[in-house]
């Protein structure tokens, strides 16, 4: 080894002496790599964000700088959300963060929620703790939430813990919209609005699916998927061209549509006129969408 430096040794051939160093260490990018390559001179420099000989990580004879190999990787610094799904739609003070693992006390340090692109809130650690420490963070503004993808009702947004201008640890939250499923499926819009993980409800008045039942009106709305109004299978005669017929269409759990003025969709821009007819509804006429 090296007498000046413990982080290199010297090798001697017959013909050369060659100073190198002990570890590798920077070729491991994250912490669970870093420490799970059981590398015994190399560890996780937490507020560094880099994998480094011991002596090469600042304050790192301090406990919980460092993360040795002998930790193992269940040690590396790791983190929840809380809430972890938020309504687009509703007002939100902040985030809790359940941050764990190998950390220094982020207490008094100065600190920051990275969402990526420059956009970064400011986040706090109430008092000093080491194993489980609780932050909090100003959600990103809404003028700033990710579009959500085509076809899509939620987005996923990484959000980071920024200390000394490292990410140190990250975590994921999801944006949903319950008034983008009717959109996104709109010949199922209220199975779909009522199967969907995120806490939706059916709205009858507005035939729209809303997180916030306060928006409709004191009348039953559908709870369920088996709830919502289904076209039963019925025979249909085939018709010559140029023919037409009134056809039936059996509907459960339709009686809401009593009084209403409805249309059927036959897609390719055709679409007829509903008429009620004891329990049956038929289609009267057919006209091309303008």
């Amino acid at each position: 080894f090296d007498p000046m430096d413990p982080g290199y040794l010297y090798l001697m051939t017959s013909h050369q002496m060659a100073r190198v160093k002990v570890a590798a260490c920077e070729v491991h990018s994250t912490c669970g790599d870093c420490v799970g390559a059981a590398d015994a001179y190399c560890g996780w420099c937490t507020l560094e964000t880099r994998c480094t000989l011991q002596q090469d990580c600042t304050n790192s004879s301090q406990p919980h700088f460092w993360t040795s190999a002998s930790e193992g990787p269940s040690r590396c610094p790791a983190m929840a959300v809380l809430p972890s799904e938020i309504d687009v739609h509703r007002d939100y003070t902040g985030m809790i963060l359940q941050i764990s693992g190998s950390l220094p006390s982020l207490s008094g340090m100065e600190m920051a929620c990275d969402y990526g692109n420059g956009v970064r809130t400011v986040a706090r650690v109430p008092g000093p703790a080491y194993d489980h420490q609780i932050a909090y963070c100003n959600l990103l503004p809404r003028a700033q939430f990710p579009s959500f993808p085509a076809g899509q009702e939620h987005v996923t947004v990484e959000m980071s813990v920024r200390v000394k201008g490292h990410n140190i640890v990250s975590a994921n939250f999801t944006i949903y919209d319950c008034s983008r499923i009717g959109q996104v499926y709109p010949h199922t819009a209220c199975t779909s609005c009522l199967s969907t993980q995120w806490p939706c409800s059916w709205c009858i008045q507005l035939h729209s699916c809303v997180s916030n039942q306060s928006q409709c009106q004191d009348s039953p709305n559908p709870t369920s998927p088996q709830d919502c109004p289904q076209i039963l299978p019925s025979p249909l005669a085939p018709v010559p061209t140029g023919g037409s017929q009134d056809i039936l269409v059996p509907l459960t759990k339709a009686t809401f549509f009593h009084g209403s003025s409805l249309e059927c969709s036959f897609g390719l821009g055709w679409r007829g006129r509903l008429g009620l007819s004891g329990t049956f509804f038929i289609i009267k006429a057919c006209r091309e969408n303008p």
